[in-house]
């Protein structure tokens, strides 16, 4: 996989300012803005691992929508035993603050603690395997391959490596997006959406490395 041409490729597009500037202003428009960017960020997979020249997608509010919709449920399916655990620890947490016995303070102290350290370690295996529903997905566009949790758990095996660095790079491009914050929050325009293609263009590669070519988001 080529990582730095991830980073460097938006600058090669025609017209790239103004298309991480309209895919920022998009993506303010509150939760239609996110799904839209993570259907662009698939649709940039796509056309990566299609060897297809121009790679920054113009605006498909429709489509990008529905296919970022359909990742959305994706990942809270997938993060939801992560997501419970968290709850348990937080409302442990509250109890403890709340209690003026010193026995429960001691035992909600030890099931938030215990619950937020499952929770952690639990999460972090759940967004691996999140790459690996992704890329049932990305071959079908159909939700039900994502659940196949067979299939993702054997995809998962054979290739933990390219996951686990992917699932690192995530972790890298979101910091990029906050950068962006510095500056008065203008610069997340362009950081926030950008950090979307260089993990897009990364996932793409990829996908491409696998074989797969994936589904266009303008099919039904």
């Amino acid at each position: 996989m080529n990582y730095s041409l991830a980073f460097s490729f938006v600058k090669d597009e025609k017209d790239w300012i103004l298309k991480l500037l309209v895919s920022g202003l998009i993506s303010l428009i509150p939760v239609i803005g996110q799904l839209y960017l993570v259907g662009w960020l698939f649709e940039i997979a796509r056309r990566v691992a299609a060897h297809e020249t121009v790679l920054l997608p113009d605006v498909s509010f429709s489509s990008f929508i529905k296919s970022g919709f359909k990742l959305t449920i994706i990942t809270f399916v997938y993060m939801l035993p992560s997501t419970i655990l968290s709850s348990i620890s937080s409302i442990s947490g509250n109890v403890v603050e709340a209690s003026e016995s010193s026995f429960i303070r001691a035992i909600g102290a030890s099931i938030s603690c215990s619950a937020g350290l499952v929770s952690a370690i639990i999460g972090i295996g759940l967004s691996l395997l999140l790459i690996a529903a992704y890329a049932r997905f990305f071959e079908t566009s159909k939700i039900s391959d994502a659940f196949n949790f067979v299939a993702v758990w054997n995809s998962f095996r054979k290739n933990a490596k390219d996951y686990l660095i992917l699932w690192l790079f995530d972790i890298l491009v979101g910091l990029v997006a906050l950068a962006g914050l510095l500056f008065c929050f203008v610069g997340i325009l362009f950081t926030f959406p950008y950090s979307y293609a260089v993990w897009g263009h990364l996932f793409g590669q990829m996908m491409q490395k696998f074989g797969i070519t994936g589904q266009s988001t303008n099919n039904p």
